[in-house]
């Protein structure tokens, strides 16, 4: 690259050896590509749930807290007293699998396996089935929320019957101690997997 040329007695120059590639004209089309499209994520669906001690290892007064959106761009909950002056407190890295009921569910007997089913439709996410013994020591609990509370449940077979929708037999109603939230649950009940997605909020008792 010529950087200076000066005539005088003799014409000197001053020159920066470059690579000939920077300067080669460029193969291809002239329009350059597009841009890939920016996603932006939508409104996050967030929940409070008020569970009963599930493991033991669960600090007794702090509310559960299930969020989702579509994409999921990840999650932060942030607390203020005076609504100014937040502070982040929790991150949520994964969407809750939550959904609402899509058929009724009558009122049953705790502490028995239910003969009835349950459809439930899901935001995202999938259920799965599991035996008769990992279910008893505790897998596939979900809650759903009744007019008294967050009421415990579990199930013991997950069937996709339509897509995003599953049937739910093999209940167990009532479940940690939710026996007098047992209730006849009507369609468009919200219902959540209780997995690692949900978070407790980190407060204090006071």
């Amino acid at each position: 690259r010529l950087d200076r040329i000066a005539d005088a007695d003799a014409r000197e120059i001053e020159a920066t050896r470059v690579a000939p590639k920077l300067y080669a004209a460029i193969e291809g089309p002239d329009t350059a590509p597009e841009p890939p499209s920016l996603i932006q994520p939508g409104p996050i669906e967030t929940v409070f749930l008020d569970l009963p001690l599930l493991r033991g290892d669960e600090i007794p007064h702090a509310p559960h807290i299930a969020a989702f959106s579509d994409p999921w761009p990840g999650a932060a909950v942030y607390t203020s007293v005076g609504g100014d002056d937040y502070r982040r407190v929790l991150t949520l890295d994964a969407p809750a699998t939550m959904g609402r009921t899509l058929s009724e569910l009558p009122a049953s007997a705790p502490s028995r396996w239910s003969q009835t089913s349950v459809d439930v439709m899901l935001s995202q996410g999938t259920l799965l089935s599991r035996n008769r013994l990992t279910t008893l020591a505790g897998a596939n609990a979900a809650a759903l929320e009744t007019p008294a509370g967050w009421e415990v449940f579990q199930f013991r077979s997950a069937t996709l019957i339509a897509p995003q929708t599953y049937r739910l037999t093999g209940l167990l109603r009532g479940q940690a101690g939710t026996e007098p939230l047992i209730a006849a649950v009507p369609i468009g009940t919200r219902f959540v997997l209780i997995d690692d997605a949900l978070q407790q909020l980190p407060i204090t008792d006071a």
